[in-house]
């Protein structure tokens, strides 16, 4: 039944004339509108509408772009019109500004000026006499968004933004329809000098911006932030002078960077703070960059070797003829296209092995030599290694065979391959060559006796079972066989694989393609092979039985399969409702239909398992789950079953998460759902093993990388002693014996040292203070610092029992937010947002509690809620990096992306000096995929703060985006160097060394992660990762592949 959904047109009745003028404001119209835009006769007609809402925004467009337009008329359809809605008259039209060019010549105008921005997030404008003001289009919008509302209600929004009919008004926003019904609504109250954006004036901001004056923001209960204090001046004073000219170099650098993956070449530095040095570190020239693209005959090598290994694996000993009899070549090429690009993935690997090199690097070469040089070589061997499939099916009719290449040689050549399939085979996963059931060896004589006769002598089909793994196609034409699992078929192509490559180590490359032609062409050659695979037909047939869709042949019709299928599908729905004694006797119907041990049985076994599990009889139901997987091995929903039986009858979440992890490679490592039940299961592992390692690990009681205690102390706006003046003597007293200074001069080199980031004697001072008597306002500034250090030491329980100490002397915004931090640290999140609205009462414009706040919403995944009150925060202060940059994660986290990067690029011309908007931003592009611009940024980063391991992690992240492990592990060890500390490094390290199946060495780094944390729920996620690992470990086990390709899979 086909679904019609209600669309709304519009049209615009007037004396329209055919002036160039109507012409420009038609083609205007088609560009603003996204909707269908069309002439009439008397008008002009908007149809598609989806929503009554976007109506009525396009007819504020349409009364405010066209001049003569004299009355908008609404329908349902578009064939019939009627005045469903009124505009209200209005008694001037608004000024339209087409460009950003316009627009800076209007505000340039010494006239008074207000700026709208119509729910817009951040921009900033140029000019003294610019006072910029937020509004929201439902702030003026009646109840069911299709009228204005009333006069005075809008004119009371007007007051309250402090808006006078004298006013000149500038609407802008990203959305222009959204703007049109801010300026009908202005208008419609006898304003008169309106000017309407109809272009988005945000993409060029940057470039001709300088200050901003924070004003109010409106909030989602429309009511309207305070002003801040904080204006364009505070900004100056913490840029450290950045000029104009380093502004211009800065965007200058940027624009220049090319989209997608880096080159390597030297970088361009930008001196922003003076010049800096990173002690012995290498030249950045050595990293953040990718590597040069490999040299011609390089490239050739391994590709050629691709091709021999692919081709033999398609084929070890040749192409099955009754392939091409029963199938044409498109039918062919169509059933097998997934499994050849899995062949051609996983021989890629095993030449890239050999060769020492990688994807990114093969991807650069690949580039230079078929897009950039275009050798014809090179596009030949890759176009060859495209259409092998095709080509082993349909010979090409000249074939160049080498002259070494005899008959003699080729059956020894296979011979060779065929003794070592039969080797590496029955060594790497026998499961290939044995059926999963005990069959009677008579039964099986007399199947493979009665085997077609053509097959069985055709010796290019009798090879181990090995292509009726890898290329399987049935023997009848329409006949369903059940297959290997994706990972079983891709760890026996690396085997075959390997194989080949063991071969040809000592012999000339060559492919099968060549083979198949000169086994074609040399008459008497297909008998000699024959003799020596005869040996292994009773193999290939236990794989045939393997792949058949049940222990018997032909022992179930069809319609007693339906009949089965259909009771299991009404057990299904009777599961779904919770009748699970009605769902159990359907299931053991659909039983009946089959023969015992059927393979299809396992959906009905499933079932009844899934209710006995629910009735809580779980013995019961995992002696079902076995019985399932003994008949399918590889259906994902009894491992589903088992993993949650172990999860919540017996709370044993290893066998859990073991489960989980089989179920979802099963899955294909599509399902969301089992996705989200590994890391809830694994997080659970987490918190019970890391606590006791915790509580015994040895601590570290120094405190860590200086750039580590600035970002904490530089993540609040005014800390506990910003109000707090230093005796100017102070610096006569820094070198003074504890003992020998009085408590007062103590207390103020301890802020001297604070302030200075010479945080070991500050912490040293604030201790000494806490031995003496001190009057209560000292006492509780000290105790707030010295909860701080506690805090930054991993000591999360000692720094709340110390703010707490503070609190009970004097309750303060500053003590509130931090304790706030500390309970979001132990994952207490309601008492965390207690103590921010606690501080807000004592101080409704606290930029600190909404950033915290903020930041707190972010951590759990709140984006909504992270952009509301970051938003507070820009409104009362924009004066740290910091805010700036939870402001704008948060943007792109909820989705606003655009609105994200331009607030990423604005922070980076106020704050040029920041690595952390660098290292925040750079992550934020790299997500977006854009590496060449992601890594410029980690440069900038390191220039600005050399001691930070942060850009060298953070750029081995791109690394492994790119499927580039060894310049990834070189990166990260980069990090190790600056900061021997830094667990994220050791935890990147381990992650990439398992995927690439270096088991033993990933364990180590996970230990040596481990020992480097310093807080608690660092320590979980590191024993949550590693929980994973042993499980996708066992996994490798209990479905019989190998590692490397189920991380492919991920």
């Amino acid at each position: 039944m086909v679904s019609i959904k209600t669309r709304y047109a519009v049209r615009a009745l007037g004396p329209f004339e055919c002036s160039q003028d109507e012409s420009n404001n038609f083609e205007t119209l088609k560009r603003l509108i996204d909707y269908p835009v069309s002439r009439t006769e008397n008008g002009v007609e908007v149809c598609s509408i989806v929503t009554q809402r976007e109506q009525f925004e396009v007819s504020c467009l349409l009364l405010c772009t066209l001049p003569n337009c004299l009355k908008i008329v609404h329908s349902k359809t578009s064939d019939f019109f009627t005045d469903a809605l009124e505009l209200p008259p209005l008694v001037s039209k608004p000024k339209l500004i087409h460009h950003t060019e316009a627009l800076v010549d209007i505000i340039g105008r010494n006239i008074p000026k207000c700026v709208l921005l119509v729910a817009s997030e951040y921009s900033s404008w140029n000019g003294d006499a610019v006072i910029v003001k937020y509004v929201q289009p439902s702030d003026v919008l009646g109840e069911n968004s299709t009228t204005l509302k009333d006069r005075k209600s809008i004119l009371a929004v007007l007051e309250k933004l402090d808006i006078r009919h004298d006013d000149s008004v500038i609407v802008a926003s990203e959305s222009v329809q959204r703007v049109a019904v801010i300026a009908v609504a202005i208008l419609s109250v006898e304003f008169q000098n309106v000017s309407l954006c109809i272009f988005d004036p945000r993409g060029g901001t940057t470039k001709w911006a300088n200050d901003l004056q924070a004003v109010p923001l409106e909030l989602q209960d429309n009511s309207f932030d305070v002003p801040a204090l904080t204006s364009s001046v505070e900004i100056q004073k913490s840029r450290k002078g950045a000029s104009r000219e380093t502004i211009q170099a800065y965007e200058a650098f940027l624009d220049s960077a090319p989209a997608g993956k880096c080159e390597t070449k030297d970088w361009v530095k930008i001196n922003l703070d003076g010049p800096s040095t990173s002690g012995d570190l290498p030249t950045k020239k050595s990293f953040f960059g990718m590597p040069s693209a490999l040299s011609r005959d390089q490239f050739l090598q391994i590709t050629n070797n691709i091709l021999c290994y692919a081709s033999f694996v398609l084929a070890p000993l040749g192409f099955p003829n009754f392939i091409r009899r029963r199938y044409t070549c498109a039918e062919f090429l169509s059933q097998t296209q997934v499994l050849v690009q899995d062949i051609l993935e996983v021989c890629s690997d095993v030449a890239y092995e050999e060769f020492g090199v990688d994807e990114t690097l093969m991807a650069l070469s690949l580039h230079k030599w078929t897009e950039e040089v275009r050798d014809s070589e090179c596009i030949e061997q890759i176009k060859t290694i495209g259409q092998l499939a095709q080509s082993l099916f349909e010979l090409p009719r000249a074939v160049e065979i080498p002259l070494h290449l005899t008959s003699q040689r080729t059956s020894a050549i296979l011979e060779k391959l065929l003794l070592e399939l039969e080797s590496r085979i029955d060594a790497a996963c026998p499961w290939t060559l044995h059926s999963h059931f005990a069959t009677n060896v008579q039964d099986t004589d007399l199947y493979a006796e009665s085997l077609n006769k053509d097959m069985e002598n055709d010796w290019k089909c009798m090879y181990a079972g090995v292509a009726y793994s890898l290329l399987y196609v049935p023997h009848q034409k329409f006949q369903t066989w059940n297959k290997l699992s994706n990972l079983q078929q891709r760890t026996l192509i690396q085997v075959v694989a390997e194989s080949v490559r063991s071969i040809f180590e000592t012999e000339v490359n060559i492919s099968m393609v060549q083979v198949q032609a000169l086994i074609e062409a040399t008459p008497g050659m297909d008998e000699e092979a024959a003799t020596w695979t005869k040996q292994i037909k009773y193999s290939f047939y236990a794989m045939m039985h393997t792949l058949s869709s049940s222990l018997e042949s032909g022992e179930v019709d069809s319609e007693r399969r339906e009949r089965s299928a259909s009771y299991v599908e009404q057990g299904d729905r009777f599961f779904r409702s919770g009748c699970y004694d009605e769902a159990i006797s359907f299931y053991s119907k659909a039983l009946l239909e089959l023969p015992i041990f059927h393979a299809l049985s396992w959906k009905a076994i499933v079932g009844k398992a899934k209710c006995y599990a629910k009735k809580g009889d779980t013995s019961v139901a995992q002696q079902l789950c076995k019985i399932s997987l003994q008949l399918d091995q590889f259906q994902n929903e009894a491992y589903e079953c088992l993993a949650e039986m172990f999860e919540e009858e017996s709370d044993d979440f290893i066998e859990a998460l073991q489960n989980y992890v089989v179920a979802f490679v099963l899955h294909g490592s599509r399902s969301l759902e089992v996705a989200n039940s590994i890391d809830r299961v694994a997080k659970e592992i987490g918190r019970q093993t890391a606590k006791s390692f915790f509580d015994e690990m040895q601590k570290d009681h120094r405190l860590p990388a200086s750039w580590l205690v600035v970002s904490y102390f530089e993540a609040f706006v005014h800390d506990i002693d910003h109000a707090i003046t230093i005796h100017s003597d102070i610096s006569k007293h820094l070198d003074v014996p504890l003992d020998a200074l009085s408590t007062d001069t103590l207390y103020h080199r301890a802020i001297f040292h604070k302030r200075n980031q010479m945080y070991d004697k500050a912490q040293s001072d604030l201790q000494a203070l806490l031995e003496r008597n001190l009057a209560d306002d000292i006492k509780a500034t000290v105790l707030n610092l010295h909860s701080s250090f506690l805090y930054i030491l991993g000591d999360v329980t000692a720094a709340i029992e110390k703010i707490d100490q503070s609190l009970e002397i004097n309750v303060c915004v500053n003590s509130l937010v931090k304790k706030a931090g500390f309970m979001t640290e132990l994952g207490d999140f309601e008492e965390a947002y207690k103590l921010y609205d606690e501080a807000l009462i004592l101080d409704c414009r606290s930029p600190d509690a909404y950033l915290h706040k903020g930041q707190t919403a972010l951590l759990q995944g709140s984006y909504s809620k992270a952009v509301e009150w970051l938003r507070r925060t820009m409104a009362r202060s924009v004066a740290i990096p910091i805010i700036h940059v939870i402001y704008a994660t948060a943007l792109y986290r909820s989705g606003s992306i655009l609105q994200a990067n331009d607030t990423f690029r604005e922070a980076c011309v106020l704050f040029p000096d920041s690595a952390e908007i660098h290292l925040f931003y750079g992550e934020i592009l790299a997500d977006q995929g854009d590496y060449a611009k992601a890594m410029q940024h980690f440069v900038l980063a390191h220039d600005i703060l050399p001691e930070c391991p942060l850009p060298f992690l953070n750029a081995g992240r791109v690394y492994v985006a790119t499927n580039n492990p060894s310049s990834a592990i070189e990166h990260f060890n980069q990090a190790l160097k600056v900061d021997p500390r830094c667990s994220s490094a050791h935890l990147d390290i381990a992650q990439v060394l398992f995927a690439q199946g270096r088991t033993s060495e990933a364990f180590r780094h996970f230990d040596a992660a481990a020992n480097c944390c310093r807080f608690l729920p660092e320590v979980e996620e590191v024993y949550s990762s590693r929980a994973v690992a042993n499980a996708q470990l066992k996994a490798t086990e209990i479905l019989g592949v190998d590692l490397r390709h189920l991380m492919r899979q991920k």
